[in-house]
């Protein structure tokens, strides 16, 4: 079974693949700014754009220098990248590839605790949801840090089922250097630590691997911006002031309001780089935010279900009205999030063992809830939710009991499967 699932996971994303990536994009907005970054890295040595960098802006490859460190982006996925780099251009191609199998790979770990907690068929379903969850999907054909964060942060969470704590802070010190929104949830876990006695040992572990990834980073952060930044500045500040901006349902995609809204035009046109722009918009949200926070929070709330409401645009090129196509999605999104709430009430009473499933989407719900919401930063939920949706609809009112009943390692099934 594991070896279906990561088939069809595969087959599906390499479909994405051939009908989703456009060439062009690569050369603007993030994407290109991961892959300059990665030029930097691996022609020159250090995280870089080789160029004075304003936020917002293209990354530009080639560039003549001077080749100065920068904090603006978190560093493995532009890593990532680099080592993939293996001639004159960038290594989309493999980039590609590497990303298709890691969803697939998502996928089968899905299958794997959910096996260990729900039994079998929970597990299949499950698994399934994962392979063919549509944003997961199309998500593959993006040059950008999803699919590596996703992958890195579900990882942890297997290695945190099995009580394997150092390995899962590994992982998850890796995927905060993919994606930094993972370091507060770290940090929570060393407080959950100091609260949880019977899980004192396991968060403590977990932090512990986490920290020995970060570190390291937020010293040569310290060392060459003189400053402290632990993993890196792009976004924090931006993300908060947009949230900050109302952006009325049925506007369409709301980037180009966010970037052409004349607050961020101001800060953008009077700062130096992007890092003197996040710092600036920090400033200014908070500003919003203190200036009328009644106003501010039902803004917040009337904008909050946008996490969770994928209207399902890739799709419109199918012989299809487009109002039937969102309107479709947006009800596929409701119940998917209904069942996963669901499922996580059938199994209320088995909370504590079902930790590792429920904080971390718990806290990525909180956390977003002053920032900008976008449907994609609900893709790391996706794995989670699967799982427990699956669950309600399996129908099953006990869990398995004990890892090793259920095979804890149904990897090696997968291996054994494929050989």
């Amino acid at each position: 079974m594991p070896l279906l699932i990561f088939s069809v996971a595969c087959s599906v994303r390499m479909l994405a693949v051939h009908q989703w990536f456009k060439p062009e994009e690569v050369a603007h907005l993030d994407s290109s700014e991961y892959i300059a970054l990665a030029q930097g890295i691996r022609f020159h040595h250090t995280l870089s754009f080789g160029a004075p960098h304003l936020w917002g802006a293209d990354g530009q490859l080639n560039t003549p220098g001077p080749f100065v460190p920068t904090a603006a982006r978190a560093p493995l996925f532009p890593l990532l990248i680099a080592t993939l780099w293996w001639n004159a251009d960038p290594p989309i191609g493999a980039v590609l590839v590497l990303q298709v199998l890691l969803g697939a790979i998502i996928a089968v770990l899905v299958y794997s605790m959910a096996l260990a907690q729900f039994g079998s068929n929970c597990a299949v379903l499950s698994g399934l949801l994962m392979a063919l969850a549509p944003l997961s999907v199309r998500s593959t054909a993006w040059v950008l840090s999803e699919s590596l964060f996703i992958f890195l942060l579900t990882l942890g969470i297997w290695f945190w089922a099995r009580e394997k704590g150092l390995l899962a802070g590994l992982a998850f010190g890796a995927a905060a250097l993919t994606r930094a929104v993972l370091f507060p949830f770290v940090l929570a876990l060393l407080g959950l630590s100091l609260l949880w006695a019977s899980k004192r040992n396991i968060y403590g572990r977990i932090v512990l691997g986490a920290m020995l990834v970060i570190l390291p980073w937020t010293v040569r952060n310290a060392v060459t911006q003189h400053a402290f930044v632990p993993i890196n500045v792009q976004g924090w500040g931006s993300n908060l002031l947009f949230g900050t901006i109302n952006v009325p349902y049925g506007s369409g995609n709301p980037w180009p309001l966010y970037n052409q809204n004349p607050i961020t035009a101001n800060i953008v046109t009077h700062t130096a780089s992007e890092s003197d722009a996040e710092r600036e918009m920090t400033r200014v949200a908070v500003r919003r935010i203190f200036a009328n926070p009644a106003q501010w929070l039902w803004m917040r709330t009337k904008q909050y279900p946008r996490l969770f409401t994928d209207s399902g645009t890739y799709f419109y090129f199918l012989p299809l009205q487009t109002r039937i196509i969102k309107l479709t999605f947006l009800a596929g999104n409701f119940c998917f999030l209904l069942l996963s709430v669901l499922g996580v009430y059938v199994a209320r009473s088995h909370w504590g063992k079902l930790a590792h499933l429920l904080l971390f989407p718990a806290f990525l719900c909180a956390a977003q809830f002053p920032m900008l919401t976008d449907t994609r930063y609900s893709l790391p939920l996706v794995p989670m939710m699967a799982i427990f949706a699956a669950y309600a609809l399996t129908g099953r009112k006990q869990l398995v009991t004990g890892l090793a009943e259920t095979d804890s390692l149904q990897l090696q099934e997968f291996v054994n499967c494929g050989s």
